[in-house]
C-alpha cells in the first residue's frame, strides 16, 4: 500500500503504461521494500529495486515544514547499520532487483556496504 492509500500493485500497473525502463520502491523502511520486492521484481521491467531510508517511523501526514507536533525532523534507527542495510540489500539483489541503495538517514558506509555487497556477488 502506497502512503496515499492506493494498492502498490495498481501503481506498478499504471507506471507501465509508460515507456520506463524501470521502478523503485524509495524512501521507505528497508522492510517495506523487501515486502515490495516481489511485485517490483515480477513486474516484467528490466530495471527495478529500492532505496530504503533509516527512519524509525513516518507518521501520516507528515511534512517536512509542516505545524503539526508530528512534522519536522525525523527520528532514525540506530540499528539499521550499514552492515544490516546491506544485509537487506543482499535480499534484495537474490530476489533479482536491479537497483538497490540508500534514502533519507543513509550515509557513504551504507552506499559503500552495498557496493562491496555487490562487488563479493560479482565474484562468486
Amino acid at each position: 500500500m502506497l502512503r496515499s492509500g492506493e494498492r502498490f500493485a495498481d501503481a506498478i500497473a499504471a507506471v507501465k503504461a509508460f515507456p520506463l525502463a524501470g521502478v523503485a520502491a524509495n524512501c521507505c523502511s528497508p522492510e517495506r521494500i523487501s515486502d515490495a520486492m516481489p511485485l517490483l521484481c515480477g513486474s516484467g521491467l528490466e530495471l527495478v529495486g529500492g532505496y530504503a531510508n533509516e527512519f524509525t517511523h513516518v507518521p501520516g501526514e507528515w511534512l517536512l515544514d509542516g505545524a503539526k507536533a508530528t512534522d519536522g525532523r525525523l527520528q532514525m534507527r540506530d540499528v539499521l547499520t550499514p552492515k544490516v542495510h546491506a544485509r537487506f540489500g543482499h535480499a534484495w539483489v537474490e530476489a533479482s532487483a536491479t537497483l538497490i541503495g540508500g534514502c533519507c538517514g543513509t550515509v557513504a558506509r551504507h552506499t559503500a556496504a552495498l557496493r562491496a555487497l555487490i562487488d563479493s556477488m560479482d565474484n562468486e
